[in-house]
């Protein structure tokens, strides 16, 4: 007879401890096959890895906001950074977590970007109109601008 050839323990690539096989995640192919990394090493590499994804998008948000010359551009900058983000305030707590271990040139910049952003959506509050209150030649004039400006 044959005895049973499935391993209980399995060493850790990451940690080197050994532990139940339970313990290490399957991997997605293989029915029997087991990842070479434990669950807690494996989690953490997979946070590590989404944080610089994060933190790269970032980067790119702000060297885009940067080199951006019309509103519009700045605009669509914004809003697509803070749909991929979340939101605005899940994407303010993204760039947070990566100022606090980002070099201080890096910083530096990212808050220039930071102040120019809350510059440009502070102008934006004081230019839109109370449409309600405005006549038809005001309506008409201000689509006409709107229109000019894209």
């Amino acid at each position: 007879m044959i005895a049973d050839s499935q391993p209980t323990l399995k060493v850790c690539c990451a940690c080197g401890t050994v532990l139940p096989v339970d313990q290490f995640r399957l991997r997605k192919r293989g029915g029997t096959v087991r990842q070479g990394r434990c669950r807690e090493c494996y989690n953490g590499y997979t946070r590590a890895y989404r944080a610089a994804r994060r933190s790269k998008r970032l980067r790119q948000f702000t060297a885009q906001f940067r080199r951006a010359k019309s509103l519009t551009r700045v605009s669509a900058l914004i809003a697509g950074t803070a749909a991929y983000a979340g939101g605005l305030d899940a994407l303010c707590r993204q760039w947070a977590n990566s100022l606090r271990t980002a070099p201080p040139a890096v910083a530096l910049r990212a808050f220039g970007v930071i102040a120019r952003m809350a510059e440009y959506l502070d102008s934006q509050q004081r230019q839109q109109p109370d449409v309600v209150t405005l006549t038809d030649a005001q309506l008409d004039e201000e689509i006409r601008r709107l229109l000019a400006g894209l």
